[in-house]
């Protein structure tokens, strides 16, 4: 991510889930998503330049399929007793706003850099609903665990968190000391939601030119079980794994998906 500047990435997700919103079809609604982009993105959406080539439909289908399933993830957690709902490196996520009635009696933050908390704050200003709280801090340069004692999160209570599109531009090293922070302040039953890319080929080289580009590099590669590696010695277990196909069985039979995605579900022991 570029200093000082809202994360493009988070952007560019939330431009597919702009494209998805407009799909009779589609796998999720998110009406709040193109308030994200700029004049020259929201026409370019119009246009359907975003999903033009093959492999971009295949890549924008992959990102919908993921929020999609953590949607499910997040209702379930809720319904099952969580009563918080803490989203790490938010960017334009719209679940507080999506989901009102769910959410209703339920604490709702979103962590993220100050830049896109910022803009983020000022966009939302006119969607209806309760906003969450906003906590800003940066996973690879500050300590997570401080950032939710000061305000307020420090409690082991149980916790729905969603970690969307975050962990492949992370090293394994802040992946498992965010996990580690997290930890104390979850009680058992806690849920951490997350999706990452499998080493492969097939993860498209212009993908990873592209992020350079913007200067959010991709930095970790791995699947479910290197995941856990790096949660159990902090209390988790992996209860649900996921990847591209499945979620596209479940969700768009029809559609061809990226290969190399996957989601997944940890639970605080």
């Amino acid at each position: 991510m570029i200093a000082g500047l809202p994360s493009l990435t988070a952007r560019l997700v939330a431009g597919y889930r702009a494209l998805e919103d407009r799909r009779n079809d589609g796998v999720l609604r998110d009406p709040f998503a193109i308030d994200a982009l700029g004049i020259v993105s929201r026409a370019a959406l119009r246009s359907g330049f975003a999903t033009y080539t093959p492999h971009h439909r295949r890549l924008q289908t992959s990102v919908a399929l993921r929020h999609r399933a953590l949607d499910d993830g997040m209702l379930a957690e809720v319904a099952a007793g969580a009563s918080r709902v803490l989203i790490l490196g938010a960017g334009f996520d719209a679940r507080a706003w999506r989901f009102p009635d769910a959410l209703r009696d339920v604490r709702v933050a979103e962590v993220d850099a100050p830049s896109t908390s910022a803009l983020k704050a000022k966009l939302s200003v006119r969607w209806p609903g309760r906003p969450p709280e906003r906590l800003t801090t940066d996973f690879a340069q500050e300590d997570l665990g401080d950032a939710l004692d000061r305000h307020g999160w420090g409690d082991a209570e149980r916790t729905c968190v969603l970690w969307e599109g975050v962990t492949m531009y992370l090293p394994a090293s802040a992946i498992k000391a965010t996990l580690g922070a997290l930890a104390p302040r979850l009680a058992p039953g806690s849920a951490v939601w997350l999706d990452g890319w499998a080493p492969s080929t097939a993860v498209h080289a212009f993908e990873r030119q592209l992020v350079r580009l913007v200067g959010e590099p991709i930095r970790w590669s791995g699947r479910p079980d290197d995941l856990l590696r790096l949660a159990s010695p902090h209390g988790y277990d992996l209860t649900v794994a996921s990847n591209s196909a499945e979620l596209g069985a479940r969700y768009a039979p029809r559609r061809p998906v990226h290969p190399a995605s996957w989601v997944a579900r940890l639970e605080r022991s």
